[in-house]
């Protein structure tokens, strides 16, 4: 199942990118919404092969959580590949210059399940995407205001 959502960011493509490949600040949100994740290795800037290993409840049940940088072009792109459980995820994030000041944001997020447990959890977020999309949307909208924010602050 692909979910695909942009919007545009009245901000210059590297302050965007250095916004959205924020790790630390991704990690600490997350840690804020219950998922215990840590870095492997020491790595402090993100590079290909940088990665995650930690647990989150999804569902009503914790699953186990990898994910690992598998391509990135700084000022460009970067993508996240994850296993959730018995759920496959590509994650892609595409920055494209309109201007001088204003940067287009794509984010493509691909699922594949692995098991019959991941292959029902897309049933049900098949069923509700409309919903999954909608908070997409929102979150990178809020993300592209956290960003202007700190370029005008």
């Amino acid at each position: 199942m692909k979910l695909k959502v942009s919007d545009d960011a009245e901000c210059p493509v590297d302050l965007v990118y250095a916004g959205i490949t924020d790790f630390a600040r991704i990690e600490s949100e997350l840690r804020d919404h219950g998922v215990h994740i840590n870095r492997i290795g020491k790595w402090d800037r993100p590079e290909i092969g940088a990665a995650w290993a930690g647990r989150g409840e999804i569902r009503s049940k914790m699953r186990r959580i990898d994910a690992k940088i598998t391509a990135m072009e700084p000022g460009r792109m970067f993508e996240v590949e994850a296993k959730i459980g018995g759920l496959r995820v590509a994650h892609e994030t595409r920055l494209v210059p309109l201007g001088e000041r204003v940067t287009r944001i794509n984010i493509t997020t691909d699922l594949r399940p692995d098991t019959l447990s991941a292959r029902l959890l897309l049933q049900s977020l098949k069923l509700a995407r409309g919903r999954v999309l909608d908070r997409m949307q929102r979150r990178l909208a809020s993300d592209i205001r956290r960003i202007e924010r700190a370029e005008a602050g």
